[in-house]
């Protein structure tokens, strides 16, 4: 079996992945990217109302649940798609209940995106994923 390889290593070619791998552009969305030993596990997608109504801790339950649940040494990036102040509410409450498996969080706001810890200019005060990479496998 072939296997193809590609490294992602920014955040902007982690989100442009995104699409592609779930089929479709998000639209007012939490997508969270699950990671382990820096190979993509899986994507798991949820209406931002939802989680919105549910809270962070709604999240972190549905990803503790078995079927959909983090394995050991895996890590999440959060990324919320839409209105900046309205997605950044949803994904700052998910990101206080998911502790240390949190790899990084953005916010995508049309053509922008956001660290959640930046400001509206984009800039950042931090991101664990700069020096990371995801590798997406495919068969």
């Amino acid at each position: 079996m072939d296997m193809d390889k590609l490294t992602l290593r920014t955040m902007p070619e982690i989100l442009d992945a995104i699409v592609p791998v779930i089929g479709y552009y998000p639209v007012d969305s939490i997508v969270v990217v699950v990671v382990r030993d820096g190979l993509l596990v899986r994507t798991m997608r949820w209406d931002l109302e939802l989680v919105e109504a549910g809270g962070g801790v709604w999240l972190t339950e549905k990803l503790g649940d078995r079927e959909l649940g983090l394995g050991l040494g895996c890590r999440v990036l959060v990324v919320g798609y839409g209105e900046l102040g309205r997605a950044r509410v949803v994904v700052k409450a998910v990101v206080e209940e998911l502790g240390p498996v949190l790899l990084d969080a953005v916010i995508v706001d049309g053509g922008r995106w956001y660290y959640l810890d930046g400001d509206e200019t984009g800039r950042s005060r931090c991101s664990s994923l700069r020096s990371s990479t995801v590798s997406l496998v495919s068969a």
